[in-house]
């Protein structure tokens, strides 16, 4: 008989902790078979933790520039953020220019808009939302030649993932030329199992005439990774309509990611064939991790030791152990109720999580 049903208690976000006490009249509790009766379906626990680390995030993933004219110049921003929690290091922030003509120009603006004209050695984005540097590129060509003009802005960071950071510099030549930002689709975090999460992508056509796209497509994971064109509405492909791109304009792609495993993504991209004069076929790699839930419920067993007897289990009672249950996956662990069995034992408080 399931004596004791405490309220629903909420969610858990990964490696929070309830709290709560059993009390009992006599004897001792094995709380460890009555929990796995309550939460049945849960993956059991690993020592997989959730790490400490900066995590860079850049706003566009490139510096995009039409073919301009000599005597002209545009500037573009790429926006350098923090989403981790730890501090962000950049550093030795600068340009490589394919050409070295000097058509390129590299500069930083911090937070505030101000402008450092030499990039210091060192950089610190806090972990802070508000926190954010501007990396600015202007380009000017000084000569008329048809190819595209292009450069690298680069620095190394402390954000294990992207240890070296490549920007790309490019401007449009005399066909048409493929941008897609950004050059790579991670689906962050650990996506749990049987839900859906999207990720967009922007196609942009920076040379002089129609991108015609012939083929989209997912290379591995098909039945967990679909594509489609969001913008103009085009939708899954096959298309009924060519999918063009006019000079300077561009199409939004959508990725979406519904894991049936804890596999995770792995040799998977999604693959561009196009009229492109730089490369008829683009790959953008798509990566993501799967997880599941998983609970911790200590002690295993709650020793009440030489209980005493009480007159009822609604009264007070001396006899009292502290509960801990604890989320130890990567993804959110949901706790709907808790319940004892025996008229012995009991709930009687449940405090907020740490």
């Amino acid at each position: 008989m399931l004596d004791d049903v405490s309220p629903p208690l909420g969610a858990v976000s990964a490696r929070d902790r309830w709290r709560g006490l059993g009390a009992s009249s006599l004897g001792r509790l094995w709380l460890l078979c009555a929990f796995a009766a309550a939460w049945g379906g849960f993956v059991g626990c690993s020592d997989e933790r959730l790490q400490q680390t900066p995590v860079l995030s850049l706003e566009p993933a490139a510096f995009l520039f039409a073919k301009q004219e000599i005597g002209q110049a545009e500037t573009r921003r790429v926006t350098v953020t923090n989403r981790g929690n730890l501090d962000l290091v950049l550093k030795n922030i600068r340009l490589r220019e394919e050409s070295g003509a000097g058509e390129f120009v590299l500069f930083v603006e911090d937070a505030s808009g101000s402008r450092l004209d030499a990039p210091p050695s060192t950089l610190t984005i806090a972990k802070d939302e508000a926190e954010r540097i501007t990396l600015v590129v202007t380009y000017a060509p000084k000569d008329d030649n048809t190819t595209a003009d292009a450069a690298t802005v680069v620095f190394e960071t402390n954000d294990p993932e992207q240890l070296t950071v490549s920007i790309p510099v490019v401007s449009g030549g005399q066909g048409a030329e493929l941008i897609v930002s950004p050059n790579a689709v991670t689906f962050d975090g650990r996506v749990t199992v049987g839900t859906t999460v999207t990720e967009d992508v922007l196609f942009q056509n920076i040379g002089v005439s129609d991108l015609v796209v012939a083929d989209l497509r997912i290379d591995g994971a098909q039945s967990e990774v679909s594509v489609a064109v969001i913008d103009p509405p085009l939708g899954s492909p096959p298309f009924a309509d060519p999918f063009i791109i006019e000079p300077s304009q561009s199409a939004t792609v959508r990725i979406t990611y519904t894991p049936t495993s804890l596999a995770g993504l792995s040799n998977t991209a999604l693959v561009v064939v196009s009229n492109d004069v730089q490369a008829e076929e683009r790959r953008v790699p798509i990566s993501g991790s799967s997880g599941a839930s998983c609970i911790n419920v200590l002690p295993d067993p709650i020793e009440f030791g030489s209980a005493l007897v009480v007159d009822s289990r609604n009264g007070p009672t001396p006899n009292l152990q502290g509960i801990t249950i604890e989320s130890c996956g990567a993804v959110e662990l949901r706790v709907d109720r808790i319940e004892f069995e025996g008229d012995a034992f009991g709930l009687t408080a449940v405090f907020e999580p740490e």
